[in-house]
């Protein structure tokens, strides 16, 4: 819809000009829009079952949300724009029509499922290869809290994946307040060497300059050595 594409967009104008206290200071550098749905599947589950009125399928849910982020990044084309991709870790849509308004995503649910148990081995190989074809800064965002066992096997999974382009956060979808540490977090591996690399069915590693990490997709489990 034109009409509401330049309603959000003036909204948008009145935020990054800062001229209320109550709105965004002056200097805001980002958007991030919450959510981008890719899935069809998920656009129909907000809408109790049924495609919603405004788009026929599945292209026409494409096609216009194609066209409301270019118009966004057309008129802002110096802020960093980024959304939460609902489903890109599971491979379930195409996301390839919205990835070029796009600087970054968010992956709300990486690694494992929404109530923190751990993905099947295909279900994560999958989302690593959609995630390496994504090419551009992500943030995983893993659902778990400080009882949950798979923390440093998610962190792994991580390091397996990251560049100078991704973000890691362990928390709860009840509370994004809460940070939850792991020591791993502090050691010192040094850049990458290269990409992951299978070893096994289900079993990746990925050398680093100060040491190697190891994920077992099939345990559930990470190890970390560090060089001698």
């Amino acid at each position: 819809n034109p009409h509401y594409q330049q309603y959000y967009l003036n909204k948008l104008q009145r935020e990054f000009a800062a001229t209320d206290p109550k709105h965004l200071p002056t200097g805001a550098l980002g958007l991030f829009l919450d959510n981008i749905s890719e899935s069809w599947g998920d656009i129909e589950d907000y809408n109790n079952g049924a495609p919603p009125h405004e788009f026929a399928d599945k292209a026409a849910y494409q096609n216009g949300m194609a066209s409301f982020l270019r118009a966004i990044n057309n008129e802002f084309p110096d802020i960093q724009i980024w959304g939460n991709m609902t489903s890109l870790s599971t491979n379930e849509e195409n996301f390839v029509s919205f990835k070029p308004f796009l600087d970054g995503a968010m992956i709300e649910g990486a690694f494992l499922n929404w109530d923190g148990d751990p993905r099947s081995v295909s279900q994560v190989e999958s989302g690593n290869e959609t995630a390496d074809a994504w090419g551009k800064d992500l943030l995983y965002v893993v659902q778990g809290d400080s009882s949950n066992t798979y923390h440093k096997y998610t962190f792994g999974l991580y390091l397996l994946m990251v560049n100078a382009d991704a973000y890691f956060f362990f928390s709860d979808q009840s509370s994004y307040s809460n940070f939850y540490k792991i020591t791993d977090y502090q050691l010192a591996l040094g850049k990458p060497l290269g990409s992951r690399e299978k070893i096994a069915e289900g079993v990746w590693r990925r050398r680093f300059a100060n040491g190697l990490v190891r994920v077992n997709l099939n345990t559930h489990t990470t190890t970390i050595v560090l060089n001698p």
